[in-house]
């Protein structure tokens, strides 16, 4: 059986690709068909929810919001560090959209869950990830078994 041996291969050098160098420096976790996926638990972050000019107010409403709180419990007032703007999470899931030849990481808007969003870019990701997307796109465009394989791709 050629074709499964072939498969396996793949998968295999997949997997070492991973496990010995991605996957320290990234934690990068690629899913297969046939193969469980992880469930995400965080709200999608979609690009064009990224606003970094509306940090300061949305901080001023999160404070405003939680800090009567902490006022209730007696608690002394807490302190509030700031984030960063871009580049702040670790974590970001991609379903990998299939089309024809054609291979994109894509998420979906809870709003229009039938039509990917093409993530081109993704601020919210670390700068590792954001250096490693279009890396990582364009090596699996290049390689037929797993491009058309592949349906998910998780930076943990």
């Amino acid at each position: 059986n050629t074709q499964k041996s072939t498969w396996d291969s793949k998968r295999e050098t997949a997997s070492t690709l991973c496990r010995y160098f991605l996957g320290p420096l990234l934690g990068l976790r690629v899913e297969l068909l046939g193969y469980p996926s992880l469930k995400t638990v965080c709200r999608s972050m979609l690009p064009n929810d990224y606003q970094p000019d509306h940090y300061e107010s949305l901080l001023t409403r999160k404070v405003t919001r939680y800090l009567p709180s902490f006022e209730a419990l007696g608690a002394p007032p807490p302190r509030i560090y700031r984030s960063p703007t871009d580049a702040f999470r670790m974590r970001a899931e991609f379903r990998v959209w299939h089309e024809g030849d054609d291979l994109n990481f894509v998420m979906f808007d809870r709003e229009k869950p039938k039509e990917p969003v093409i993530i081109e870019t993704f601020p919210f990701a670390s700068l590792s990830i954001q250096k490693l997307l279009p890396v990582l796109r364009d090596a699996l465009k290049n390689d037929a078994e797993l491009r058309h394989k592949l349906f998910q791709i998780e930076f943990l």
